[in-house]
Order: structure tokens, then sequence, then C-alpha cells
């Protein structure tokens, strides 16, 4: 009964964690990419804020995948293969992000004054 209550909180965690990151993988690094679309190259955004949720949402994603891979392998159950789904789709979609945000911070580096 422990383990089930623990798996269940683990779930739950994830998926409220996974709703906060969906959103931010939704949205565009940098806020002013609409401008591309004009012809006009895309200013550089000096606020870039993504990296506060995806960079800690990386590891939390990666534990999840293991922590539940682990155990999935022992027992099969319903919220550990969707505590594994999420996880592991929610790690693919932040490695995906990340290198467009490493390119928009190492741009705006260059071009915004501290």
């Amino acid at each position: 009964m422990t383990r089930t209550v623990f798996e269940a909180c683990a779930v739950i965690i994830l998926c409220l964690t996974a709703a906060v990151t969906l959103l931010w993988l939704v949205m565009p690094v940098n806020e002013y990419s609409w401008i591309a679309g004009e012809g006009s190259p895309v200013p550089v955004d000096c606020d870039i804020d993504s990296g506060l949720v995806l960079v800690p949402a990386g590891p939390i994603f990666l534990i999840g995948t293991l922590g539940f891979g682990v155990s999935i392998r022992k027992r099969r159950t319903g919220l550990r293969v969707i505590g594994l789904l999420v996880s592991s789709v929610m790690l693919v979609g932040v490695g995906l992000k990340m290198p467009s945000y490493l390119s928009e911070t190492a741009r705006a580096a260059q071009h915004c004054q501290q």
C-alpha cells in the first residue's frame, strides 16, 4: 500500500511538472521570433526565461525515467507505465528544446549588457 501511494504521488508530481514544462516547450525561446516571418531579422531577446523551467525540468524527468524504468522491470503496473511515458516524452521534449535555448542565450550574451 505504501509503495502504491508513493508511486501515485510521484506520478502526480510528474504530471504537474509536465504541464508547466509543456507550456515552456510550446512557447518560443525568443519572444520576438514572430518578427522573423516578416523578412526582418529577429531582434535579440535579453530577457530569456525559458531556462528557469527547462534546465531544472531535465533532471526531474531523467530521474523519473530512470526510476520508473527500473521499477517497471520488477512489476508492470499502470502507474509505473504512466510515469515512464510522461517522463520519457517530456525528457525528449526538453532535449529537443535545449539547443534553441542555448543558441539564443549565446546570442543574447554577445549583444546584451548585464
